[in-house]
């Protein structure tokens, strides 16, 4: 994996924006502090008249606030391009590898847990996308250095020199620990994802884990987890805090230097205060951009660490399909999401399996040689005690795991890649244990679909069946429900009605406001009672009467 390679693909995204970056925050960001030196230097040399005829102080105050001015204006166009790089190159690799991970086989789109997954999401795409504006950082850094050291070397060659020197010997460390850095920043990474893996299967797995009366247990082990990370932290964080330590020594050891070098310099007249000040303002911004430079180099082994864990979610694409470019579609109208309405073509006739054959990698446990047929209207059912092989089954069938050997077929016709064909509207998977987003119901119904008025109706039939079941009445001669679900003001309301008869204790009429999932929980517990009693009789009278007659029963 060639790192450059992969953080040049990211640039070349928005171009424009890349450069933008470079100019304000990797080149003006580093020489402007090198002007306000300057105008100190000729305002203290103009008091104490150790400058020639020129701008006075007033002069030297009005340019300096104007520098001060430029500069903030400087910073907050280096701040605005510098985010907008880092946000798109996230958003890049993002896509690139949520499109990869959809492509693979539903059962083994990811190489780790979903939790651990999202940790590279999130951690390793920032970590990548901020290095790409930190490229071009040694361009201005280098430009500063290379202004300020001339600069020194002209009032005095001799301590601008010695000046010099701790900052080499900070960047000579720096490097030393290279290894080091990277071993760190990979153990932090990886226990951040172990963590942060467990915790979505916890939210996954809640009833399993009360279930087996196993929550002490399940926090036990996430405090391990987590001890594990903040010692992995801690060894992070601390050679950080060494290096950059090392930094901020070089500028006090280089600020004594001058003092000590000047103060015969300046008694013989070769040395002005203005000279002092300009060499103390250099000293400090040329101890932060050493530091800076130790960062970037460190930054670079680190953020190699993370390029790794990227690819690794590719699995068998090559590492440029991470930074492989397409539209983001940033800007306009997002695309439709492409529908392919049922037709006589997608009805199910006939789907037979011959032969059907999957084993986990590295196991002998699957399914083998699994013949089937499902015809239409039939109502099947494979039993088998827990791990016989039901749902690897079921996901080898539907392509969701990829078979091994056997086929395939759709009313008589081969199918060749399942994953693609046995989809809506042909074929729909309902897991065991449902999983829905954090949106509506009716969302989760539709899944991005476009909406219509076949659509609309049919998601608020099937949610009002949910509710108002028919079948919750007693069998005794049951009054027919008529069920329909409304939302207004995006809160549910469920209305279930009987029929008007000839008998007023065979009419009920029942408001279920789900206003609170308490009052929903109460009233229709209090529903099912009333029509749950053998006869009409029963419905409104005895000690159910009172609270039926408050629901409206």
């Amino acid at each position: 994996m060639n790192v450059w390679r992969l953080i040049w693909g990211l640039a070349r995204y928005r171009f424009h924006l890349y450069l933008a970056s470079g100019l304000f925050a990797s080149t003006l960001f580093y020489l402007f502090p090198l002007i306000p030196g300057l105008i100190v230097r000729w305002f203290f040399d103009t008091l104490t008249g150790a400058s020639a005829a020129g701008l006075n102080e007033w002069s030297l105050i009005a340019l300096l606030l104007g520098t001060t001015v430029v500069r903030a204006a400087a910073l907050l166009l280096a701040g605005f391009t510098e985010q907008t790089v880092v946000q798109i190159a996230q958003a890049l690799m993002r896509h690139n590898l949520l499109a990869r991970v959809l492509t693979h086989p539903g059962a083994q789109a990811l190489p780790a847990s979903p939790g651990e997954a999202i940790s590279r999401f999130r951690d390793d795409a920032d970590s990548v996308s901020r290095f790409v504006t930190w490229t071009l950082d040694p361009v201005g850094q280098t430009m500063m250095l290379v202004v300020a050291m001339t600069v020194l070397i002209r009032v005095n060659a001799l301590i601008a020199l010695v000046v010099v020197g701790p900052l080499i010997l900070v960047l000579v460390l720096a490097q030393q620990f290279a290894k080091r850095i990277r071993a760190y920043r990979r153990s932090t990474q990886e226990s951040f994802g172990e963590v942060t893996g467990l915790l979505g299967e916890i939210f996954g797995a809640t009833l399993a884990v009360k279930v087996a009366d196993a929550e002490r247990r399940v926090v036990v082990h996430l405090e391990r987890l987590n001890d594990i990370r903040r010692r992995a932290t801690l060894r992070d964080l601390l050679l950080t805090k060494i290096l950059d330590s090392l930094g901020a020594s070089s500028a006090n050891i280089g600020t004594g230097a001058v003092l000590l070098l000047s103060a015969a310099s300046i008694r013989s007249g070769n040395f002005t205060v203005g000279d002092l000040a300009l060499f103390v303002s250099y000293l400090g911004w040329l101890t932060e951009v050493t530091n800076f430079f130790g960062n970037y180099a460190r930054q670079f082994r680190q953020v190699s660490v993370s390029l790794e864990r990227l690819v690794a979610l590719l699995q068998s694409a090559p590492p440029e399909a991470l930074v492989a470019h397409s539209d983001l579609h940033l800007r306009g109208a997002l695309p439709l999401i492409p529908h392919t309405p049922k037709a006589v073509e997608h009805r199910l006739a006939l789907l037979e399996a011959d032969r059907l054959t999957y084993h986990y990698p590295g196991s002998v446990h699957g399914v083998a040689d699994v013949s089937l047929r499902l015809t239409r209207g039939s109502f099947t059912v494979i039993t088998g005690r827990v791990g016989a092989g039901k749902t690897t089954l079921l996901r080898t069938l539907l392509g969701l795991l990829p078979h091994e050997s056997g086929a395939i077929r759709w009313n008589g016709a081969a199918v060749a890649d399942p994953a693609s064909f046995l989809v809506p509207p042909r074929a729909a998977y309902t897991p065991q244990v449902p999983v829905f987003f954090s949106e509506t119901l009716r969302d989760n119904l539709l899944l991005g679909l476009p909406a219509s008025p076949h659509s609309t109706m049919g998601w608020q039939h099937a949610s009002g069946r949910a509710v108002c079941d028919s079948r919750a009445a007693s069998s005794s001669a049951p009054p027919p429900l008529e069920c329909s679900c409304v939302r207004p003001s995006w809160s549910w309301s469920t209305i279930c009605r009987a029929h008007s008869t000839s008998r007023p204790s065979r009419c009920c009429g029942v408001v279920l406001a789900a206003r609170t999932e308490t009052r929903a929980r109460r009233m229709a517990a209090s529903r099912r009672r009333c029509l749950l009693s053998r006869t009409a009789e029963q419905r409104c009278a005895g000690p159910i009467r009172s609270s039926c007659s408050k629901m409206g029963v």
